[in-house]
């Protein structure tokens, strides 16, 4: 009616992704722009960690090598772990809740 286009935005996350889901999205070449249902601080403070412009990698990547390797991710050469593979702390489903197919990326 007015003249406005409808379309996807890359980059706009509004729904919960799968870790495969949420990696994909990370290697798309899309710049993201928002994760929703990001419901603690510390899947903030991930986030955050991970897309900070200077690239670094936090103690818990360091300890993470090993243990929580499940639990972390990369974006740029930056690699975060989160503070545990608990469902609290990722901004991903649990693989325990099934398996989610990626949408368009």
């Amino acid at each position: 009616e007015r003249g406005l286009e409808m379309r996807p935005l890359s980059g706009l996350n509004g729904w919960q992704m799968s870790k495969t889901c949420f990696e994909k999205d990370l290697e798309s070449g899309n710049e993201p722009l928002m994760y929703h249902y990001i419901r603690s601080w510390n899947q903030m403070d991930l986030l955050h960690r991970l897309f900070v412009p200077a690239p670094q990698i936090s103690a818990v990547a360091r300890r993470g090598k090993a243990t929580l390797s499940e639990a972390c991710v990369e974006f740029h050469g930056n690699r975060q772990c989160a503070a545990s593979d608990d469902s609290g702390d990722c901004p991903w489903i649990p693989q325990e809740a099934g398996t989610v197919e990626c949408t368009a990326l």
